[in-house]
Formats: C-alpha cells, structure tokens, sequence
C-alpha cells in the first residue's frame, strides 16, 4: 500500500514562510530586504502586527545600524502611511542623531502630502538640537505655505532645542519670528531674555523686561535672579537698578535676588544705592542672610559711617545671630583703615567662637600690627589656640612680618623656632626670608645667608633674590656678596635695580655704582622718566662722591666743563634725546668743549632709542665745528645700522673715510651688519678687499661676520672660501653657526651638514642644521638630530630647539605632532613658530587654540597678531581681521612695516610698504599689466581686506616692498641683469607668486632674502618649490 500525502497549497506554504519572517523579524535575524518585499505584497495580511513589532523596535533601539534598517523599511513599504509609525521613526531618528535619515523621512513625508502641524513641530525640534537654523527657517516658512500653525509648545519646545545647544542668537531671531505667531509666556520671555543678556544685548533685555511687566507676567524669583546675575556679571548697575525698580512692587522678593543687585553695586562703587536696597529689604521684612549682613556692614564701612556698622555689629550680638566670619571682614578692615585698634580688640572679643575661623584670626592680627598694636596682635594670635583654632603658614607670616616692621626681633626668632616642632607648621620660603631679613636688620648676616641657602635655586622668586640683596645692603662690607646674589638672579626688576644702586652707596663702591648705572641703562627696566630709580641714582651718585649728576645739584656746581660732561652722559643715558640737545646748544653757547666719549654716550642713547635720523642730524650739525674722533663715529654708525637705516650706515662709511679717517672693529662689524641686511653683495667684496689691506683681516669676530654677510648675500661660494682661509684651530661657535645658517638661508642642507660633521657641535650650530632641515622639508633627519642631541652630543634641547622642530613639523603639514611638542614646552618662540605653520596650512582652530594660549602667557606680539590676522583673511573672516587690529591698538602693538633694499650699479634703495614713487608707479602698472596679461592671478589669502573689484586688489598688493624694489631694479639695470634684493620680513604668497611670473616674463633672475630664507626665482620657478 501507499501513503497518500495531502497536497499543500501554494498560500498556505506563503504564510508559514513569512510567519517564520516575521518571527525573525521580531528576533532582528531577518533580512531588511526580504521584509521589505513582504510589506509590498497585495492583499497583506496580518500587516498590524507588523506595525506593533516595527513600532515595539524603533522604541527599544539603541542600534543605528538596526535603526537605519527600520528606516530603510518604512520608507520604501506602505508602513509609512501610518502617522503614528512615522512620528515614532522621526522621534527614533532625532534621539540617535541619525540628521540624514530624518531629513529624507521628512522629505518623503513631504511628497507624500502627509505633513501636519506636529510632525513639523518634532522635526523643528530636532533640528534645533542640531543647530540647523537655516533649516528651521525654511520649514517654518514650509509650514506657512501649507497653512500649518505650530502650537505655542511646539514654538517652546523648538526654541528650548537651540537655547540648550547654546545658540543664543538663533533663540532671539526665532523668539521674534515667535512673538508674530503665538503669545508668549513666562517661560518663553525667561528663556528670551537670558539669550539677550547672554549677548550683551541689555537694553533689549530691558526692553522685554518691561513688555512683560506691562501685561502682568511675573518672572519667578529663581528666574529673575539668573537675569540679574547676568547683568551683574557685565558690571551693568544701571540695569540692576532699573530692573530692580520695575518689579520692585510686582513680586515677592527673596534675599537671593537682592544680593546680587546689592553685591553688583558694592563692587562697581555704588555704595549708597546697595545700601538703599538693603533698607528696602528691612521694610519689606526680606529675610536677610549671612551676604546681606556682609552687604549691609560694607555698605557702611564703605560710606565712612564706621559708627553705624559697630551698630549694626551691636545689634547682630544682641539678637544673637550666628553668623559666618565673612560678615566681619569689612568692619575689621574699615577699623584699621581708620587705625581704632581697640575697637577691633573690643569687637573681636564679642565675635561668638562660632564666628571665628583663621582667616578672621589673620585679618584681625594683621590690623592690629597695622595700627601698631602689636602686642595686642600677639595676644590675639596666643588665645587662638584656647578658642579651638589651629594657626596656618599664613597667620605666622603676617605674625613675623609684624614683628620685624616693629622691631620684636626676639619674639620673631621664638615663634620661628617653635613652628615646626610645637605648632606643627612647616616652615615655608616665605618665613625663611622674613627671619632672614629680621636677621639682616640684626647684621647676622650668616643667619641670614643660612636660611637663603636652604632655599633651592628653582624655588628662588623675585621676592626672594630681593630679600637677600635688602639684606646685604642694610650694613656696609657686603658688596662683593650682594654682587654675586646680583650675577645669579634671572631677572631683575625695578626693586632689584634700586637695591643694588643703594647697595653700592652704602659702601662708597663708584665702579660698582657706575656698572649698575651702565647695566641699567641697557636693561629692559630703563625709563628716561623712571620715578624709582633715578632719584635712588641721585641720591647713590652723590653718596659715592660723584660730580652729581641731578640737575638741581649740577646748577648748584660750578658748572665745569667736566661736570657738563658728565652730566650730558648722565642725561644720554636716561635716554631723553630733547633734553640732551638742549642741554648741548646750552652748553655750547657758553663754550663748554663736549669731549669724544660724551659723543659716544650721546649717539648711543639715539641708538638705544631707535631715533637714528636723530643723532645723524645732531652729528651733521656738530661735524662742522667738532672733530670727531674714531668712537664716535662707530657709535653713530651702530646707530643707524641696529636701527634699519643700512643705506645711511654705507654713505657715512664711505664720508668718514673721505675724511681720512681709518675705521675702528666697531665701524667695520657695523658696516657688514648694514651689508646683511641690505644685501648690498658689491660693498661686501669691496669691504673684504679693503680689509685684506689692515690686521682686522684677522679678527675672528670680522671674519665671523664677514661669511655671515656673504651668506646673507647669496654668495655662499665666497663665504666658503673665508670659512676655508681660516685655521680650523680659530674656528669657533660662531664661524661654525655663520657658515651653516648661510647654507640653510640658501637652501643647501648637505652642505650643512657636511660643516656640522667637522666641527664640535654645540646649542647653536644643532639649532642652525635643525633650521636648514626646515627649509627643505627634511623631517626625518631633524627629528633624529632633535630625539638624539642630548644622547649624541651632551646638548640638552632648549626652547629654541623645541621652536626648531616645531617649525620642521609645522611646515610639512605635520601640525598635530607640532602642536604636541609645542604644548609640552609652551613659551612664546614655540607657540608663535605653531602659528606660522597653522597660517601656511590654512589651520584656523588650531591657530585659535594657540594664540588664546599665548594671550594666556602675556605673550601676544605684533608678530603673532599679524599671524593671527593673516590666518583669518585667508578665510574671509574680516570681521575677525578687524577684531585683531582693534586688540593691536588697545596693546600699543606696532606692525613692523614691509621694507626691501637693493643695490643696482653701487646705488642703493630703501624700499618701504607704500612708498612708491612717480617712477615705480607707472612702472609696476607695465609690469602688473603684463603679468595678468600672461596669467598671473594674485593670490588673494594675503588680502587683509574685502576689495570690490579686482583693480583694488591689485593697487592693494602692488604696495609691497618687492614689488617695489622689483621696479628699482627693472627700472635701473639693463635688461635681464639679476636683481638681488633683501627683506626684513617673510615675503609673502602674492609677491612669492609675482616674483615668480616676473622671472619669467621679463627673463630676469631674481634673487630674494627674506627673514627666512632665500628664494631664488628662474623662468617662473623658485629655488623652494613652493615650499616656504
């Protein structure tokens, strides 16, 4: 027999098959496709439970690659005609920040005509969190063309998404465009008015503040005290005032509002209004707190009723109040102020013990050392112990301080010496220089000298190295001691100049005196109208036995001709060249001879004052009537050249030798300094011809800077040749460091390496070969030299090599490693180095971040916000541009102007920003026109500012020192002679690009130094590649 199986119809197989689908489904193992082709069949059944299990799953998704499937579902089955399942997708897709998908399930919805109010609320909604506001706009806008009305809770909900996402002006243009839509509530008008004062918009603030007033919308305190902390945080009193006296009668209010208003005014001076609100808290029966009993005494103190606050104080006592100590402080600082030590001491007494802690204990103290009532201040610190207060490292401090500045030496030492075994108080640096000045004041000068020394040299701050030198200077014979103190300071501040000038007077010491004066005058601390230190110099001057330098003792003097001298070198050094000149034609009026030296000090101040035209003209004037000698004419030629004025520095030389005079080392290094920096290549070799005829041919700081200044005039070849003349015995860092910065300006990297090698390396000449990598993008090699210079050659990496490999790493795009080692040795060289290659990579958060730090540091320079300035405009962000020049004005930062020099046929040009003439005018239209004409398109990241049309631009660039150095050397050599020019700052990328066209059309090698390096352009191309 047969087993006869029932045949199965086809549907039935269909619904096991896609009832074990829906299984899967549910159990996230079916394939979304599969599903899909399911919900599409005709005549579906069972379709609800499918939207149950759809629905069940977009609630309890926490997969985005599962909620993207769920998505993929929807859109493309009918499913996405149910409203419910849409809204929990889109709520599903806002939740899981899926901004895409939600946008097309909004567009989708959209085309299906299936938009309503609540829909478009949720999706703005989401948005909002996303920060999408043009978004938002044009789905409002959407909602009005389909007639759709959000809800007064969609408005708040939307508005709600930006104001937590912190988008403070996308909350009041949405609160306007709400305002026309829906009325507004009091959380509405709360979060708009915290968005205006977030802003700085205050009088919008109040404006909204009074709107709400005038129909009777009540903020809640809790509300209304954020409002008011934002206007206290801006300094706006008035606002404080006038939002104070709207609700004054309106609401309740609370002591927490009302302090801030109250503590505003009491900072911004405004005692007699914090006063006023405090009264009208004791009408109005507010609760005060511990801050209001503080406002109120403060208050009081602060308008001189210093009555009235031991009244308020009596009545605190008497109702028994317990009160912080922070209510006292103001009252204990006005007592001493007004120097009532008892009533201090009275009113301590009645402070409950609850009321005291040690920083009530240290205010009092040192009020009664203040008002000399130290002995009271003593017995107030003994009784602390018996009142359960434990005394800190500060109230010892300000207990020795007292003592010293009356004199109880003993009670001073006693308290010392039981600080670390009785009171069980370390003893800090502070204490130890205190002891050490009560015993300076003592002459145990070894005491004193002990506690110094068991000061570790890192600790050692400014207060401390002073200390010691007060020490050394209270008591004659300890010059020599303080002079060593003085030799190991890193720094010396106007308290330390003034120390040592009164350490010098005390013992007679004039050379000391004199070197001090010297070195002052030098220091970044010299002031030519300096209140602290030049009457101590009058006072020491005179202690030392002097001629008197002050004015008032000179015309009491007879006036001698020694004394104008010295006192004319004494005015040059205080640096006050209108005075010097004066006090010359006056002294010259009476016949006084002003000897060389006085010149000497004379042009040196002009140099120390960058005033160099200045003294030229003095010199041109005196020349006449003086015969100067050699030193001065080196001090005038150092003038000129330490203060840029090269071509002036080239025609005294040549003037004083046509005077027959034979130039000094000093007119000879200031004559190559003028030829470095003005690449003036031809005075170099005539230069070096005229020395092979004297014995500075064989001074090593003339040779040293003799190879520099062929370096820096691209002539490498001579600068070798010098390098190779001298005996490598002479050679020394500075030979070395001349020769290899040389091949790094010109980029040549294996030349310098092959120097490196021969030679012993040291901090600079490591530095130099790190700058020649730089140029050439030579990573590997720098960072090996930097990782192993310590291991290799002994040399630590200072921050002048940390700034070297940020450089390296900076400019081949490498700015996150260079940031890393920038920020593990932050200083002003390695920040500002980070912020050159976050300019040449267009890296504008990274420059923020960096240019925030260095403000941090009181670092910002004119340098660095040019940097920073130049970053924004590559970005078009003008705005940002004038924010940086506006902060460049509040910090009195200078912009060093663009200037180039060149040398055509033994004439030489000073090029300056801006400074063009008839001449290069017209000729840098020819060129200009020519270059567009071949391709030339300039390079607009160097505009600093937002040009209308393309001739401005143009115009604009066409200012550049190059450009107009450039149109010298057209103008003034024969066609396709080699212009050589140089540049005090970095070339920019428009003059790099123009250069380059130039070289090509006109066919003329061009050859320029910048502060960097060299570029020498050939046919369109330049020596870097575009790599600067």
């Amino acid at each position: 027999s047969r087993t006869v199986i029932a045949p199965v119809t086809w549907r039935s197989s269909q619904q096991r098959h896609y009832s074990s689908l829906l299984e899967r489904f549910a159990q996230k193992t079916a394939n979304p496709t599969s599903v899909s082709e399911h919900l599409n069949l005709p005549d579906l059944n069972g379709l609800e439970k499918w939207k149950s299990e759809v629905r069940s799953q977009l609630r309890d998704t926490k997969d985005q690659e599962h909620l993207q499937s769920l998505h993929h579902i929807i859109m493309t089955t009918p499913l996405r005609q149910d409203p419910s399942l849409r809204m929990s997708l889109l709520h599903s897709l806002i939740n899981h920040n899926q901004l895409s998908l939600g946008r097309s399930l909004f567009e989708r919805t959209l085309e299906d005509q299936s938009l309503d109010s609540t829909f478009c609320s949720v999706w703005l909604t989401g948005l909002a969190r996303f920060g999408q506001l043009e978004e938002v706009e044009r789905i409002i806008m959407l909602m009005e063309g389909h007639k759709l009305k959000m809800n007064p809770q969609g408005w708040a909900t939307l508005i709600d998404g930006f104001d937590k996402a912190g988008d403070t002006n996308a909350v009041i243009h949405l609160f306007r465009k709400m305002r026309k839509a829906t009325p507004l509530n009091q959380v509405n008008y709360f979060i708009y008015t915290q968005a205006l004062i977030k802003e700085s918009k205050f009088q919008d603030a109040l404006q909204v503040l009074h709107e709400m007033a005038g129909k009777n919308i009540q903020p809640t305190m809790k509300q209304l005290t954020m409002m008011l902390n934002g206007f206290a945080k801006s300094k706006q009193t008035g606002g404080l005032l006038e939002i104070f006296n709207l609700w004054k009668n309106l609401i309740r209010w609370d002591a927490w509002a009302l302090n801030v208003i109250s503590q505003a005014l009491i900072q911004n001076a405004r005692a007699a209004d914090a006063l006023a609100i405090v009264q009208f808290m004791e009408i109005n029966r507010v609760p005060f707190d511990d801050t209001t009993h503080r406002i109120q005494i403060q208050s009081l103190v602060s308008l001189d009723r210093l009555d009235d606050a031991l009244s308020k104080f009596d009545t605190l006592m008497r109702n028994g109040l317990s009160l912080k100590p922070v209510v006292f402080m103001p009252l204990i600082e006005g007592l001493e102020k007004s120097n009532r030590a008892q009533d201090i001491i009275n009113l301590f007494a009645r402070i409950p013990q609850t009321g005291r802690d040690s920083m009530l204990y240290r205010a009092a103290i040192a009020a009664l050392f203040a008002c000399n009532r130290p002995d009271a201040a003593l017995d107030l610190w003994k009784s602390m112990g018996a009142n359960g207060v434990h005394s800190t490292e500060h109230i010892i401090g300000s207990i020795l301080d007292g003592c010293k500045k009356h004199s109880l030496f003993q009670d001073a030492e006693d308290i010392f010496n039981k600080m670390e075994n009785v009171l069980r108080i370390p003893i800090n640096d502070q204490h130890r220089m205190i002891m050490a000045h009560i015993f300076g004041l003592q002459n145990r000068i070894s005491d004193a000298k002990t506690l110094f020394g068991q000061i570790p040299v890192r600790r050692r701050n400014q207060m401390i190295w002073n200390t010691m030198i007060t020490i050394y200077g209270l008591h004659p014979g300890h010059d020599a001691e303080a002079s060593h103190i003085w030799q190991q300071m890193h720094s010396h501040d106007d308290h330390s100049w003034g120390l040592m000038l009164k350490v010098a007077a005390i013992n007679s010491n004039l050379p000391m005196l004199e070197r001090l004066f010297q070195q002052w005058s030098l220091s970044s601390s010299y002031n030519a109208s300096h209140q602290a230190i030049v009457p101590i110099l009058i006072q020491s001057f005179g202690k030392c036995g002097d001629l008197d330098t002050a004015i008032s003792i000179f015309r009491q003097s007879n006036q001698s001709e020694a004394l104008w001298n010295f006192l004319l070198q004494a005015m040059a050094k205080q640096g006050d060249a209108k005075d010097v000149v004066k006090w010359i034609k006056t002294g010259l009026s009476q016949n006084v001879s002003i000897h060389n030296p006085t010149w000497v000090a004379i042009f040196q101040m002009y140099r120390q004052n960058n005033l160099p035209l200045g003294g030229l003209k003095l010199f041109s004037e005196m020349r006449s009537f003086h015969n100067f000698s050699i030193e001065v004419w080196g001090s005038l030629l150092f003038a000129l050249a330490d203060n840029g004025q090269h071509a002036h520095v080239l025609t005294q030389f040549k003037s004083m030798q046509d005077a027959g005079i034979s130039p000094n080392e000093i007119c000879w290094l200031a004559l190559l300094k003028a030829c470095k920096v003005a690449v003036a290549r031809q005075t170099v070799t005539q230069a070096e011809d005229m020395l092979q005829q004297t014995p500075f041919i064989k001074n090593p700081v003339i040779l040293n800077n003799l190879i520099d200044a062929y370096a820096k005039c691209a002539s490498m070849d001579d600068a070798k040749r010098i390098f190779q003349d001298i005996d490598p015995k002479h050679r020394d860092e500075h030979t070395v460091t001349a020769m290899i910065s040389g091949y790094a300006k010109n980029r040549q990297p294996q030349e310098a390496v092959n120097i490196f090698e021969m030679s012993h390396p040291t901090s600079r000449t490591i530095s130099a070969l790190m700058t020649a990598y730089s140029h050439v993008g030579w990573v590997n090699q720098a960072l090996d030299l930097y990782e192993n210079m310590e291991s290799n050659y002994s040399v630590k990496p200072d921050q002048w090599h940390h700034a070297n490999i940020v450089d390296v790493l900076a400019r081949a795009n490498l700015l996150d490693d260079a940031e890393r080692i920038a920020l593990q040795h932050p200083s002003d060289i390695t920040l500002t180095t980070l912020l050159g290659g976050c300019r040449i990579h267009r890296a504008l958060p990274m420059a923020r971040r960096t240019f925030e730090m260095l403000d941090k540091m009181n670092c910002v320079s004119a340098a660095t916000c040019i940097l920073m300035s130049n970053i924004f405009a590559q970005e078009h962000l003008f705005g940002e541009v004038e924010r940086i020049r506006d902060l460049m004005n509040q910090r009195n930062l200078k912009k060093t102007p663009g200037r180039c020099w060149i040398e055509c046929n033994g004439e030489y040009f000073d090029c300056l920003v801006g400074e063009h003439t008839p001449e290069t005018r017209a000729k840098w239209d020819e060129v200009v026109a020519r270059l567009v004409s071949a391709g030339y398109k300039p390079v607009h990241n160097c505009l600093l500012h937002d040009f209308e049309t393309p001739e401005e631009e143009l115009n604009h660039l066409g200012e550049h020192s190059e450009k107009i150095a450039i149109c010298w050397g057209l103008l003034k050599t024969p066609p396709h002679t080699p212009l050589l020019i140089g540049k005090n700052l970095r070339t920019c990328p428009d003059c790099h690009e123009a250069s380059k066209w130039i070289s090509k059309v006109y066919q003329t090698e061009i050859q320029l130094r910048d502060a960097s390096c060299f570029h020498h352009f050939v046919d369109g191309v330049c020596s870097c590649n575009d790599y600067f």
